[in-house]
């Protein structure tokens, strides 16, 4: 079993495009349950390739879930994932302006307190700017 984690490790590690990770995560939800750690970094990389706010919403949806058990409370992978979605929702007129505050609040204090010039750091700054 380890190898055919490796292999699937090295796949990811090697792929480009959103079909590409579309196809492994398929593939990898066919030997693992879904919440198997592949088929998490296989979502996170989909939420970022998304150019469709229904799949990046769907994709957010399952690891939010999945974050309330395993990782509950602030956290970076939290703020970033709220932040996809948030903006996805907010594209596509799902959220009212209060709802739009309030999810801006949560991710504002899962992010806020990441170093200057960090990735997440940059996310948060943009989504200042964006909404």
């Amino acid at each position: 079993m380890e190898n055919v984690i490796d292999v699937f490790l090295q796949r990811l590690q090697s792929l480009t495009y959103k079909e590409e990770y579309e196809e492994l995560l398929r593939l990898i939800a066919s030997y693992f349950h879904p919440n198997h750690y592949l088929c998490v970094i296989s979502k996170r990389y989909l939420i970022q390739l998304s150019d469709k706010a229904e799949e990046k919403l769907k994709y957010c949806r399952d690891l939010l879930e999945l974050f309330d058990i395993l990782d509950p409370g602030l956290s970076q992978t939290r703020g970033l994932t709220m932040l996809e979605m948030t903006m996805a929702e907010a594209a596509t007129r799902k959220l009212s302006l209060e709802e739009i505050a309030d999810k801006k609040a949560m991710i504002e204090k899962c992010l806020g307190v990441e170093p200057e010039g960090s990735y997440s750091k940059k996310r948060l700054e943009y989504l200042r700017r964006w909404l």
